[in-house]
């Protein structure tokens, strides 16, 4: 496991970004997989390929030269850059079953909310938890909640929701503790497309909203 702490930012993501696509283009030698995470990369690697190598030293130790190497030699992408993935959602009622308990623990109008939920650019810091689930942030400090301490049996496929510093996206109908604000009717997962994720770790997210006719004609269409 490769740490960068334990705090998530932008900067840290740029770093993981840009070392995972190093290691797709140069793969390290015994590693058969690598797991970007919000602050770390895990290696899983087979000792004995390395080992053939060099029999004079472990392949733990050989590992950690060649990373240490490239992490001298990767330059950080900048994630900036990046094109924005705009993402719409119909806030509250049906669609955000916890976003009036949200507003009351935030001290907020629903307007308030609403624009301070898509008044930013939101970095995805990594895809995990289940497919194509994205741990989105920093979110607004005044918009900060704690997980339930309950968690859904079921979630609704698309719910958007927050927990903590970070927002996410329930790509399926999974069990989940964070609190839903509210859906968005755009696929973020399909597994018959090449790119199965909708998003990926590094890309841009920014929110708007859509009242529910829109949800409608766009659920109805099938727009992706």
């Amino acid at each position: 496991m490769l740490d960068f702490g334990y705090k998530p930012h932008s900067k840290i993501t740029e770093f993981i970004v840009g070392l995972t696509q190093h290691w797709e283009l140069f793969p390290l030698p015994g590693v058969y997989n690598i797991t970007p995470s919000i602050c770390s990369i895990g290696f899983r690697y087979d000792p004995s390929i390395l080992a053939l190598s060099n029999k004079s030293r472990t392949a733990y130790s050989r590992l950690v030269d060649r990373i240490t190497r490239d992490i001298g030699l990767v330059d950080k992408k900048q994630l900036s850059d990046r094109a924005i993935v705009h993402i719409p959602v119909t806030y509250g009622g049906k669609f955000g079953k916890d976003f009036d308990d949200v507003l009351q623990k935030c001290g907020l109008r629903r307007e308030e909310f609403i624009d301070l939920h898509c008044a930013r650019s939101y970095i995805v810091y990594m895809i995990g938890f289940a497919p194509g689930f994205p741990y989105l942030g920093p979110l607004d400090d005044r918009l900060r909640v704690p997980r339930k301490s309950r968690p859904r049996e079921k979630v609704p496929v698309g719910s958007v929701a927050i927990a903590s510093s970070m927002t996410g996206i329930y790509p399926g109908a999974y069990p989940g503790g964070w609190n839903l604000i509210g859906t968005t009717p755009m696929k973020m997962f399909d597994i018959s497309q090449d790119e199965s994720s909708r998003l990926v770790t590094g890309d841009r997210v920014k929110f708007y909203p859509i009242d529910h006719n829109k949800f409608q004609f766009w659920k109805e269409k099938k727009i992706s």
